[in-house]
């Protein structure tokens, strides 16, 4: 059989390489553009999710400042403003995404709206008028910086030198001042230096008197009158003193008390132990009850507080001997043969007060039963004796400010307030009232002196040391 040659390509296998190559290559392609459209469709999801996240936020941002228009009306702070018990679940309710990094901001800033509204209802429609014109005269012009601002206000407080408005205006000043301060750190200022549209904006809104009206004239608004007792020998008479806003004047109301009563044996307090019996809650069981004492008991321990700061003031000039300008006009003005009567009537006119105050803070038996026993003669107040009762008035107070706090903190955890009476009983359970007084001491040498004043020895000084360091560490005062 005769042998065929058979023809072999000698490029045949490079082709088929090649081809080998270009299908890898492919394949390659089509999986990066598998990958491409894979990154391209996760980007675009997250790109939306943001979008959804930011349109979220800003509705957010936007319900909380309608809230923020009327902090006293909505709720979020009472008429010292402090925070109410529910501030915290209030925004949370609004703003789930964005309220608790919102909420310090908001508490400050409803704080300030709620000082200066009430600073600027101390003022006569005049001078209210005059704030409102620098505010409104600044804010109008483009080319206003925000230093023309305090400039303007001050130039308002030196037409009231001397006169009973300036200290308002002060408060103004201070006020606004960490408004623009708080504004110009978060957003600047404008072109050139000029005030930024948030800051024009909020200057506005300044010029209105900063408070809704709710916040003004509503129920608990700064516009709502003070209790007040009246001393009529005897007796004292409960009386409302309305605000400046509402007219002022004095408006007697009520029945006169013996002044030997104590806050525990007032008609006022015979009538909230008779409604709590009634609804068969007592007056402080169940978490709801406890939450809403606590609450009702903040702005009248700012009231008693302010009114110690008074008297220690009257106090230590009726120790050292030496009077203030206010005190020697008003001794001159009343006819007294001395500042030192002056001083004392004042003071035991301080004391009055200030009985209506804590009797309207104290919640507890234990508290009432501290107060009783602190509130010295009223008629021959001793300087030493007086300064140890307030001492001890005001950490029963302080103890109040520390209770809300605790109680906020509480219901942020658990808003259904489940636990909180017995959280509450356990915060006091502990805490002599004397430990909330020294806290508020700042200085080394007031700590000394209250050392001194309420000790017989340094035993019983450190011993009193140790045991508020104790409960200090057990989270008891957080001052």
């Amino acid at each position: 059989m005769e042998a065929v040659a058979t023809q072999i390509n000698p490029s045949a296998g490079i082709d088929t390489y090649s081809k080998l190559l270009g299908l890898q290559q492919s394949q390659l392609q089509l999986q990066g553009a598998q990958q491409n459209l894979q990154t391209n469709q996760y980007l675009q999801a997250q790109a939306q999710a943001k979008a959804q996240q930011d349109q979220q936020a800003a509705a957010e941002m936007r319900a909380g400042a309608q809230l923020m228009a009327d902090p006293l009306g909505n709720g979020l702070v009472d008429k010292d403003g402090n925070p109410t018990v529910d501030a915290y679940q209030k925004i949370k309710r609004i703003m789930p995404i964005t309220g608790d990094a919102q909420y310090e901001k908001m508490m400050s800033a409803a704080k300030g709206r709620v000082e200066y509204a009430d600073a600027y209802s101390n003022l006569t429609q005049k001078q209210r008028g005059d704030v409102n014109s620098a505010l409104a005269a600044v804010a109008a012009d483009p080319n206003s910086k925000a230093s023309d601002v305090l400039s303007r206000l001050q130039l308002v407080k030196q037409d009231y030198a001397g006169t009973g408005a300036e200290a308002s205006i002060e408060r103004i000043i201070k006020n606004t001042s960490d408004g623009i301060g708080a504004i110009r750190k978060e957003v600047g200022d404008g072109p050139n230096g000029s005030i930024h549209p948030k800051l024009q904006h909020y200057l506005f809104v300044l010029s209105r008197g900063n408070l809704g009206n709710q916040g003004i004239t509503g129920s608990g608004g700064i516009a709502a009158g003070t209790n007040v007792l009246v001393d009529q020998g005897g007796t004292v008479q409960p009386g409302v003193q309305n605000s400046p806003l509402s007219g002022g004047g004095l408006t007697l109301a009520g029945q006169p008390i013996v002044k030997t009563l104590a806050p525990n044996q007032t008609p006022e307090y015979a009538g909230r132990v008779a409604q709590a019996s009634a609804s068969g809650t007592g007056t402080a069981s169940g978490d709801i009850d406890r939450k809403n004492q606590i609450s009702a008991a903040v702005a009248p321990s700012n009231n008693a507080i302010s009114t110690i700061a008074e008297m220690r003031s009257l106090t230590r000039q009726i120790s050292q001997g030496s009077f203030s300008q206010q005190i020697l006009k008003a001794s001159q003005a009343a006819g007294d043969s001395s500042p030192e009567i002056t001083a004392r009537n004042l003071l035991k006119k301080d004391m009055a007060n200030l009985k209506t105050s804590v009797g309207s803070a104290a919640t507890t038996d234990a508290q009432r039963s501290t107060i009783d026993q602190s509130f010295p003669d009223l008629e021959n107040p001793d300087v030493p004796t007086v300064t140890r009762a307030l001492d001890r008035i005001e950490g029963t107070m302080r103890q109040n400010l520390v209770r809300s706090r605790s109680a906020q903190d509480y219901l942020k955890k658990h808003p259904d307030a489940g636990g909180l009476q017995q959280a509450d009983d356990k915060l006091m359970s502990d805490a002599d009232p004397l430990m909330h007084t020294y806290n508020a001491l700042k200085s080394p040498q007031e700590r000394a002196e209250f050392l001194k004043r309420h000790f017989d020895s340094p035993e019983q000084a450190k011993d009193f040391i140790n045991r508020k360091r104790a409960h200090d560490h057990v989270g008891g005062l957080n001052e």
